[in-house]
């Protein structure tokens, strides 16, 4: 039964991003900037976005009828969901092409992914029995945790190298456990961090799809556009190796010229995708310093790869 349960919970989790998909045409809605950034980048006829916002309604409606009703089992109401899902991702294909179509099953795993850790951590501290204080001591702990360091990675101030680097780490997971101490049994951290290890290597079942290649595929760049990419992602992956090979620099330095590197690489794409398509870019890939990291887009795009399997 609690497998079903949480099956269904990451069914709803899909549902709702598939309805984001078709609400960034709603001027009623606030939706995620990424997806509004995305269609954007589509440059979708008015035809298309009249086309989605009635399939929103209509998938909306659908979901409501899908509320009131009355299911023997979950199995029973996961089926009828996925029913639901299913019909509105045909909906979607007969507006949108098949490279779209993929961009959002990708931003779709995404959530997907999200909600269920957010689902197995629930269940978890329910079995727990705890209370609403120790909750919040947990997620006020992960909360200084990630502030943590996220203020290590961006100190420019920093003179000490990798061994300093590493101790200031320790020290931070020592802080946490410390906090979580007054919280938890060791054996309930134990629980925490083997989750945290098994988040981190992401699902096993099948291999998520590439957002961001997925999306500047969908873009149908013409040859001389990738070529340019290419050899910008390049030039980018070549400054940072020199800046990795190099001992000189403090690591305060180092992430200094990193910075640089990225906002060169930025500025060699402004001068080959639209506003929108770049800022379509920008929204979905991880943020490093001021602009983006070597991991987009022009290096892999033509690069031979294992198909994804979704």
């Amino acid at each position: 039964m609690k497998g079903w349960m949480l099956v269904t919970s990451a069914t709803i989790a899909l549902s709702a991003s598939l309805s984001a998909s078709a609400t960034t045409l709603d001027q009623k809605t606030q939706p995620s900037f990424a997806r509004q950034a995305i269609y954007q980048s589509w440059s979708l006829n008015d035809q298309q976005k009249d086309q989605l916002s009635q399939e929103n309604k209509a998938f909306h409606a659908r979901l409501e009828t899908l509320e009131n009703q009355t299911f023997d089992n979950t199995r029973a109401r996961h089926d009828a969901m996925k029913a639901i899902v299913q019909e509105h991702r045909k909906a979607l294909a007969r507006v949108l092409d098949d490279k779209q179509l993929r961009v959002l099953e990708g931003l779709n795993q995404r959530a997907v992914v999200i909600h269920a850790r957010g689902a197995l951590r629930t269940a978890l501290f329910d079995s727990w029995k705890l209370d609403d204080a120790q909750k919040k001591a947990i997620q006020d702990a992960q909360h200084q945790m990630r502030q943590d360091i996220a203020a290590l990675h961006h100190d420019q101030s920093a003179t000490g190298g990798r061994e300093e680097r590493r101790a200031n780490m320790e020290k931070i997971r020592a802080q946490q456990h410390a906090r979580l101490s007054r919280v938890l049994s060791a054996e309930q951290i134990r629980v925490l961090e083997m989750m945290r290890h098994e988040e981190l290597r992401g699902p096993k079942s099948k291999a998520p799809i590439d957002v961001r290649r997925a999306l500047v595929q969908s873009w149908h760049l013409d040859a001389s556009q990738l070529d340019a990419m290419k050899a910008a992602a390049g030039e980018l992956h070549q400054k940072m190796a020199r800046i990795q090979d190099d001992a000189t620099p403090k690591d305060g330095q180092r992430r200094q010229q990193m910075i640089e590197a990225r906002t060169d690489f930025h500025h060699s794409l402004e001068d080959i995708l639209s506003p929108d398509q770049l800022t379509a870019l920008e929204s979905i890939s991880p943020r490093h310093g001021s602009a983006m990291g070597p991991r987009h887009h022009g290096a892999e795009q033509n690069a031979a790869s294992k198909p994804d399997q979704s």
